[in-house]
Parts: C-alpha cells; sequence; structure tokens
C-alpha cells in the first residue's frame, strides 16, 4: 500500500470488506473506499502544491504545511521547488532578499 506513512502515524486504518479494501480515516471519522481516499489525497497534493508554487512566488515559505500534513509537506515543497526551477530572471532572484518563513502555529482543536 502506498500510504503506509499514514498507517505508521495512525491516521489511517486499511481494512477489506468482502473483497474490497477499504480506508477509514480518523481526521474525517468516516469510511472511503480505496478509490475515493485516492481521489481526496490526489485533491489534496494538488491543492498544496498550488499553495507552495503561490507562496514562493510571494516569496514565503508556510511551515504549516510541513507539521500539519500527513506527507510532512511534501507536496508543498514539490510546488516551492517547482517555482524556483521556472523563474530565472536575475530581477525576480535579487528580490528574493525579502524571502519570509511563516511560522508554523499548532493546529487547532489538537
Amino acid at each position: 500500500m502506498k500510504y503506509q506513512s499514514y498507517q505508521k502515524k495512525g491516521l489511517i486504518i486499511t481494512y477489506y470488506i468482502d473483497g474490497k479494501e477499504m480506508v477509514y480515516v480518523k481526521s474525517h471519522d468516516t469510511t472511503y473506499t480505496m478509490e475515493e481516499f485516492e481521489k481526496m489525497e490526489n485533491k489534496r497534493i494538488e491543492k498544496d502544491r498550488a499553495a507552495g508554487y503561490r507562496d514562493r512566488k510571494a516569496h514565503c515559505y508556510d511551515k504549516w504545511y510541513r507539521y500539519n500534513r500527513p506527507d510532512d509537506g511534501a507536496a508543498y515543497d514539490e510546488g516551492v521547488v517547482k517555482c524556483v526551477n521556472e523563474t530565472h530572471s536575475k530581477k525576480w532572484h535579487d528580490e528574493d532578499e525579502y524571502f519570509q518563513i511563516i511560522p508554523a502555529m499548532e493546529a487547532m482543536g489538537a
């Protein structure tokens, strides 16, 4: 299963009903089929990549994704790297002196 890191962190429980793989997501208190879970995860990953790209364009890095995402911010970092690799103008890199790291806050309700 490609979501072993989620299981290790205790975020999901996988089980089978009549041969069909099911996923119980603790934070949602809901059971999904593996297909539904993968669709949700793919949407989250795309949103996180877009956020990383957008934040890097704005000369920011938001540590919230590092501490509050099941992939430890990997998708967010992919967006940051994509932005850095696409942006090669000297003017943009000169502006980078204003780069800010946004500290992570405690998750609400944690």
